[in-house]
């Protein structure tokens, strides 16, 4: 299992998606270093999924030219013949492989980003939802003051 100093990945992204309501202000404070950390992963995974496909196109056209060769004396294969042969080689096959790894990685890490945005926004909900608590709580304190206020007058 991968390792990130000490911490398990598992483990930094379920502390990353994690949503704390009552310590909001951590949460808010390490959103940003914890997206850019997802997003960097992102980005080499996008990055590896590319040049995998780059490879993946490079061993087709080798095989293909190889597999298009008449054998001594017979006559050419047949498109539908090369593209399987080019499709069944173990090479065209392993190559293809890296190709759904790094693209099942690199969808895994877009997951991830996606999460982050949404835990953001429900951070952003949830700071506006306790401000408009805290101004109804002074709210209501003012008026009860000024009650008592009132009453102590009247006295």
């Amino acid at each position: 299992m991968a390792k990130l100093k000490d911490l398990d990945i598992d483990d930094y992204l379920k502390q990353c998606i994690e949503l704390e309501p009552e310590a909001i202000n951590e949460e808010f404070a390490r959103m940003s270093a914890d997206y850019a950390y997802w997003n960097e992963r992102y980005a080499a995974a996008n990055k590896s999924h590319l040049a995998a496909e780059w490879e993946e196109e490079k061993v087709e056209a080798r095989l293909y030219l190889h597999f298009k060769e008449p054998a001594d004396g017979k006559k050419p294969p047949t498109e539908a013949a090369v593209d399987a042969a080019v499709k069944l080689s173990p090479e065209y096959d392993a190559a293809h492989l890296k190709v759904l790894e790094y693209a099942a990685e690199r969808d895994y890490l877009r997951g991830v980003l996606e999460t982050l945005r949404t835990k953001r926004e429900m951070l952003v909900s949830t700071g506006a939802q306790l401000r408009q608590e805290a101004q109804g709580d002074l709210r209501m304190s003012e008026r009860s003051a000024t009650r008592r206020a009132a009453e102590g007058f009247g006295e």
